[in-house]
This record gives C-alpha cells, sequence and structure tokens, in this order.
C-alpha cells in the first residue's frame, strides 16, 4: 500500500508542471504589460521602480525556466524590451540634477534613442543645461525611453499575442 503512495505521487510530480513554471512566460508577458500601461501616464519614481522591480523578477524567472527553450523569440523581445527599462533606471540613479550632459552619456543615448533630437512627434531631449552646455532633458528622455518601449511592445504584437496564446511556451496549463 505503501509503495502504490509513492508510485502515485511520483507520476501526479511528473505530469504536472509546477505552477510557477507553467505561467512564467504568460506571467512575464503580463508583468511587462502592467509596467508598459504604467509608464504611459504619469508614473511615480517610486511606483515606477516598484513596477520594474516585479516586472524584472517575472521575466528572470522565465529566463531561468525551462520555457525558455521552448520560446527562445519571446526570450529575445522580452529581453530587449526590458533593456530600455533598465535604462530609465539607470538614468533615475544619476545624481543630475535632470540634466545629463556628460558627452559620452549623450553621444550613447543619440545612438540607442535617434528622435533625442526631436521631430515632427516628439520634443527635443535635447537642450542647454545650467552652465550652457548641450544636455539632455532627464525627464524627456525617460518619456522617449517609455515611448520606445512601447512602440516595440506594439511592434512585436505581443498584447494579441498573449490574448491568442501565440507563443507554445504560453499555452502550456497546469
Amino acid at each position: 500500500m505503501r509503495y502504490v503512495f509513492i508510485v502515485i505521487a511520483l507520476c501526479l510530480g511528473w505530469l504536472v508542471p509546477p505552477s510557477s513554471l507553467a505561467h512564467s512566460a504568460q506571467d512575464a508577458l503580463k508583468s511587462l504589460l502592467s509596467l508598459k500601461m504604467q509608464t504611459e501616464c504619469c508614473v511615480t519614481r517610486r511606483a515606477y521602480l516598484k513596477a520594474y522591480e516585479k516586472t524584472r523578477v517575472q521575466i528572470e524567472r522565465f529566463l531561468k525556466s525551462s520555457q525558455r527553450n521552448n520560446c527562445t523569440e519571446l526570450s529575445a523581445i522580452l529581453v530587449d524590451i526590458m533593456k530600455h527599462y533598465e535604462r530609465v533606471v539607470t538614468i533615475m540613479s544619476y545624481k543630475s540634477e535632470g540634466f545629463i550632459c556628460a558627452p559620452r552619456e549623450i553621444e550613447k543615448y543619440q545612438k540607442l534613442y535617434p528622435t533625442l533630437g526631436g521631430n515632427s512627434d516628439h520634443k527635443s531631449a535635447m537642450v542647454i543645461g545650467p552652465q550652457g552646455k548641450k544636455c539632455l532633458a532627464d525627464s524627456l528622455l525617460i518619456d522617449i525611453i517609455f515611448r520606445q518601449a512601447a512602440w516595440d511592445f506594439r511592434a512585436h504584437g505581443l498584447l494579441p499575442q498573449l490574448k491568442r496564446n501565440r507563443f507554445k511556451c504560453l499555452s502550456i496549463e497546469p
């Protein structure tokens, strides 16, 4: 009788994947969608950092799971989009009085976000700083980065894919 119980327990353990792994891809996508939505309007620094950390943990959980192997395309997309949000955390950590004036930093962000100089759709993040130097206004830079992350989210069609469970790794049921 004792052996029957052990065999049944082992079979159930192999047949039913742990829920933390079964939904990690879907949780990562939902968390990323939540972060995207929060950054679209008036997010405070504290709220952003909290939402970012939650999303980072969900995505890391997915990237460390066995599901990552089933869905390498999704993994790459999530990593690319999270890089935008990580840059915002870096910018928020600067002690810059609202401006980024280091030429190396300006050049780095210009390469990553060509619309920094402004165009017909966006304000320029380039301003004249407190000492008359060319600088980036960090609040405008953050806004540009949030828009780029949202654009990437839409460009990859993540919301429809989340709704339709397009990625194999999203259709795993516990």
